[in-house]
């Protein structure tokens, strides 16, 4: 079995996506097709005890910064995205991604 560490190729590449701005373009795209706003997100965001600005909002999509887990969550309920994994990413982890080790033992 060839472990994790060792692939030669993984369909999620951290800097590639950073540097193209993935997260950004897909969070616009996603809010559009909503027809929110930059502010009505905001508001929504409000709703969830989420406190972020026109300009935060902007900044993500810029790639500029990104929301912490929390914000992403509420974010993903409000867009109505089941799957962000494969939505922001384009790929989803697939079985042989996990290490076996890591389900018995643990990251220590």
């Amino acid at each position: 079995m060839i472990s994790y560490t060792e692939k030669k190729q993984h369909p999620f590449d951290a800097e590639l996506q950073k540097n193209t701005n993935v997260f950004g373009q897909k969070l616009y795209e996603a809010r559009r097709a909503k027809k929110l706003s930059q502010g009505a997100l905001a508001g929504e965001l409000g709703k969830y005890n989420i406190q972020i600005t026109l300009s935060g909002i902007s900044k993500w999509e810029k790639g500029l910064s990104l929301p912490n887990v929390w914000q992403l969550l509420a974010i993903c309920y409000i867009l109505g995205i089941a799957d962000p994994v494969t939505y922001f990413t384009g790929s989803a982890p697939e079985a042989a991604d996990f290490s076996p080790e890591l389900n018995t033992r643990g990251l220590s």
